[in-house]
């Protein structure tokens, strides 16, 4: 009798151990994704404030993010919201991989349309074929401000707006 009621004792105890670490652990997985979320929309709400983003994309082994966070800061132009993009990989002649990665290129894309910015910096380090897909879609957008990296240093070279896609 006592071994019967020892085993009905450890399995609730069981039992409420089990709630209570499930439990907990739920806890702690809605907090994470609060923050997370907390955190992307005060990104998004400072970016909309300041109508300000920029953009860097790069495709390849070397990430453009730091080039691109050292020019901002050089410019004075550090309040300046910078979404990024990196795929270590280079592309292959499968496209779906390229579908893929402009997939996700258009996901960062449409996020920064959303928060209604008003100028776009633009750093890519991409194969041509898709900055010119992404130049289409940048038409309707933001004002657009094209950079390139000559011998160290980022230089605007180009601007996408109304009166530059105007035929």
């Amino acid at each position: 009798m006592s071994g019967f009621l020892l085993s009905i004792i450890a399995q609730l105890v069981g039992a409420v151990l089990t709630f209570f670490v499930g439990m907990g652990l739920a806890y702690w997985w809605q907090n994470r994704k609060y923050r997370r979320l907390r955190h992307q929309i005060q990104r998004l709400e400072v970016q909309r404030k300041a109508g300000k983003a920029a953009l860097a994309i790069s495709i390849g082994e070397i990430p453009i993010e730091q080039a691109v966070m050292a020019y901002l800061k050089k410019r004075g132009m550090q309040e300046v919201f910078l979404e990024t993009y990196h795929q270590p990989a280079m592309l292959t002649q499968n496209p779906a991989d390229w579908a893929e990665c402009l997939d996700k290129i258009k996901e960062k894309v449409r996020d920064l349309k959303q928060t209604g910015g008003t100028k776009l910096y633009l750093f890519l380090m991409m194969p041509v074929s898709l900055a010119v897909i992404l130049g289409a879609i940048l038409d309707n957008g933001p004002e657009t401000i094209v950079y390139h990296y000559f011998n160290g240093v980022y230089q605007p070279i180009g601007r996408i707006n109304a009166v530059t896609t105007k035929m």
